[in-house]
């Protein structure tokens, strides 16, 4: 959030030093603007207190990504809604506080026949993934299993690394396993699963993830067939002029997407959440002409097909 008046700013510290106990405070004044600065504008003044309670009771500082606020078009409500994310190192950091923790065993990664290895070389993600935490005065790790078919998302991050990422929810269900002080730390990998979005399938023993990325970029010819018979879309109103900044262009795309009513598998959410958390340095890499094709496409409604709710444009 950013273009915090003094008065805004004098608002937020007072209202986050009366809900915040001070024994739990760990963050300046100027921390708590940075802190909010950070967060997206689409998360309001309401669900960031409570986002800072949390992190606060938690022990967790959103200043070091142990924690964050993360924004999400809930299609059943019809709102944008707001869930309370942990990152991996955070429930990590949430284990070690407690003197016990000795670390995590080698991640095993299982196939549809249920053999089992520590290298996943697979042509698509694996089956299920086991991976136990090592605990104090134990003699044996805590194991716990998770299954592509209940957690396998659907954002890009699950099509570019989805080994990587169903590993992250085993670990985060093996150390809540263990500890009741990382019960309700959920790592953003599990998010697909807790929003309700539906995972991607796996029912042929392996995935293509190629034919996934394909599908993305060039719709089924059912859709095709669909879009035929359809009425012409309306023209569409001249898009705004396109922030020249980078930054502020990602931003402007994030306002969009909730505007037109798009989930999250819709590319130009995915572009935004990407850029927003972790690939700031791709958006500053394109040119100008580049991220005015986007904004163009976006507007004129070229992605509605990849993610509007019943009754809006491509469904």
């Amino acid at each position: 959030m950013s273009n915090l008046t003094v008065k805004d700013r004098e608002d937020l510290v007072q209202r986050v030093s009366e809900l915040v106990p001070a024994d739990m405070m760990k963050w300046s004044p100027a921390e708590i603007v940075l802190i909010r600065e950070r967060t997206p504008e689409k998360v309001d003044n309401t669900a960031f207190l409570g986002f800072l309670l949390v992190a606060a009771r938690a022990g967790l500082n959103p200043i070091e990504n142990d924690i964050y606020a993360l924004p999400y078009f809930d299609k059943q409500k019809q709102r944008t809604v707001t869930s309370i994310i942990t990152g991996i190192g955070g429930i990590r950091k949430t284990a070690q506080r407690t003197g016990r923790y000795l670390g995590m065993t080698a991640p095993v990664y299982y196939d549809s026949k249920g053999n089992g290895t520590e290298i996943w070389v697979g042509g698509g993600p694996p089956h299920a993934v086991k991976i136990g935490v090592r605990v104090r005065d134990c003699a044996e790790p805590t194991w716990a299993i998770v299954y592509w078919s209940e957690y396998g998302g659907t954002e890009q991050q699950w099509k570019w690394k989805p080994v990587h990422m169903l590993t992250k929810v085993a670990e985060a269900h093996a150390l809540r396993k263990v500890f009741p002080e990382c019960g309700g730390l959920y790592e953003e990998a599990e998010a697909d699963a807790i929003q309700g979005r539906k995972p991607v399938e796996n029912t042929a023993g392996t995935i293509d993830l190629s034919a996934e990325l394909r599908e993305v970029e060039a719709p089924k010819p059912v859709r095709e067939v669909v879009d035929e018979v359809k009425p012409a879309r309306a023209p569409s109103k001249p898009a705004p002029k396109m922030p020249i900044d980078p930054t502020e262009f990602v931003q402007a795309v994030e306002d969009t997407c909730y505007g037109r009513g798009l989930d999250s598998t819709t590319p130009g959410w995915l572009l935004a959440k990407e850029v927003q958390h972790r690939k700031v340095a791709d958006i500053h890499g394109t040119t100008t002409a580049q991220r005015q094709a986007f904004w163009d496409k976006l507007h004129d409604g070229g992605y509605d097909q990849y993610g509007a709710p019943e009754g809006r444009a491509g469904k």
